[in-house]
Parts: structure tokens; C-alpha cells; sequence
């Protein structure tokens, strides 16, 4: 009994000699979109747990991005996110270039207390696209103004049997026999090959019918796409023109790239 006694002590004043046994690996958590469009930004949410600041010290943060071009990128090499706190919670706004590449968001945490510290390097891959833009062309041939029109734009993958919503656009307002644009810029890493679906619709009061009678449209085109957008920005322009009265519906699509 004594032995056993004697032996827990031992290793008791151990554990008291061993320094941060009781603080566990630092934790980083990186939260934020895995694909961008080309110039695009976005916030990342990046949180922090573990280390020796967890038993009251600090953790600092460094984070920047690493691609083939780096120009206009945000966080970068030359100019890095740097933050020292207490509360292990940041937001970075990251911007990319204007070049579709493959970018990685380099974080690194250092969780210190005292002398004693740890840290954790975690490296994030972001895509960076060129978008598919969707553009309708709608007209008005009604004597009155028409305002708050909504868009919708639905696309069928090669590999899907049913449309899905992609984006949606509103115009202010469309002034009597006028017309105006709404776009979307469907952002995608990696389109599969094969031709796609392509539905817009107005739906004026935007109860999920479309009532012709009640002036709203919808209009179906296709469009194909040969391969993926690693580096090449594939340009969809739709051109519709909805009448907002008994009317009907033509539509004419051009693909085309952005210069």
C-alpha cells in the first residue's frame, strides 16, 4: 500500500515539473468560401483554441495569401493580417486578384503564456474563377412605369433532371416602352462538360406562379460548355425581353467571353 502510495506521489510531481501538461494543442478553425470570382472579396472567420493562452496568455495571428499572381490580392506577403489578442476571434477581409488561379490562405496562431508557447500553421486552398454572367434584357411596353422587377435565373446541369435557382436580380425600375438589364454572375470551380438548361423568369408578384395573364414571364435557352474555368472565364449573355402584359415571350442567347 505504501508502494502504491508513494508511487502516485511520484508521479504527481511529474506532471507538476512538466510544463503546459495540462494545456492541450492549439485548435485553428478557418471559416470561409472555397471558390471566389476573379477580384471578388470575402470574410473569413478564423477562431482559436488551445495552447498556453488558453490558461490566460495570448494568441497571435498572421494570415496572407499565396497564389501565381498577387496583385491586388489582400492579405499578401507584403502586407500580412497581423493581430495580437487575448480573445482568439478574427475577421479577415480577403481580396483576390483578377486572375483565375488556385490561391492558398496562409494562417498561422501562436497561443503563448509566459515562456511557454505553441502554435499551428493551417493552409487553406481558394479557387478563384471567372464567372458565368447571366444577363436578361427586359422590356416594358406598358404606358406606366414598372418598378421592383424580379429576375430569376434557373439552370439545369448535364447531370441534373431538374432546374435549380442559381441567382436572382431585381430592376428598380423600367420607365414606359423601356428596357434594362439585370445580371447575375453564377460563380462555379469547375462545370462539368455538356450543354445546360438555362430558365429566367419574372414573376411580378413573386407568389411562385407565373401567370402570363398577370404579366409575368419565363423563357428557356440552352448553352454548352466544353470544360472546366481554371483559366478561362466563360461569358453567358441572355437576351430576354419580358412584355409585362398578354404577351409574348422571345429569347436569344450569345456566348461570348469577358475580355
Amino acid at each position: 500500500m505504501r508502494r502504491a502510495v508513494l508511487s502516485l506521489l511520484i508521479l504527481s510531481s511529474l506532471l507538476t515539473l512538466i510544463p503546459g501538461a495540462a494545456s492541450q494543442d492549439v485548435i485553428v478553425d478557418v471559416e470561409g468560401p472555397s471558390v471566389m470570382p476573379i477580384g471578388g472579396k470575402a470574410q473569413f472567420n478564423i477562431s482559436a483554441t488551445g495552447g498556453p493562452g488558453e490558461q490566460g496568455g495570448t494568441y497571435n495571428i498572421t494570415a496572407f495569401l499565396l497564389g501565381d499572381n498577387l496583385t491586388g490580392a489582400d492579405p499578401s506577403p507584403g502586407n500580412v493580417f497581423v493581430n495580437l489578442t487575448t480573445e482568439p476571434y478574427w475577421e479577415i477581409n480577403v481580396t483576390v486578384p483578377f486572375d483565375a488561379q488556385t490561391m492558398t490562405l496562409v494562417v498561422n496562431v501562436t497561443s503563448s503564456l509566459e515562456n511557454d508557447t505553441d502554435f499551428k500553421l493551417v493552409k487553406t486552398k481558394i479557387k478563384v474563377v471567372g464567372p458565368i454572367v447571366l444577363t436578361a434584357e427586359i422590356h416594358n411596353p406598358l404606358e406606366y412605369e414598372l418598378k421592383g422587377v424580379p429576375v430569376d435565373f434557373y439552370v439545369k446541369k448535364p447531370s441534373e433532371t431538374q432546374s435549380r435557382l442559381v441567382g436572382s436580380s431585381t430592376i428598380e425600375s423600367i420607365a414606359p416602352g423601356e428596357s434594362e438589364f439585370a445580371s447575375f454572375d453564377w460563380i462555379i470551380a469547375s462545370p462539368e462538360s455538356g450543354q445546360y438548361e438555362l430558365t429566367v423568369v419574372v414573376d411580378l408578384d413573386r407568389d411562385g406562379v407565373v401567370d402570363e395573364s398577370a404579366g409575368d414571364s419565363k423563357a428557356v435557352s440552352y448553352f454548352y460548355v466544353g470544360g472546366g474555368v481554371n483559366y478561362i472565364t466563360w461569358i453567358l449573355v441572355v437576351l430576354i425581353i419580358a412584355l409585362a402584359s398578354l404577351a409574348a415571350v422571345w429569347l436569344v442567347t450569345k456566348p461570348r467571353r469577358r475580355p
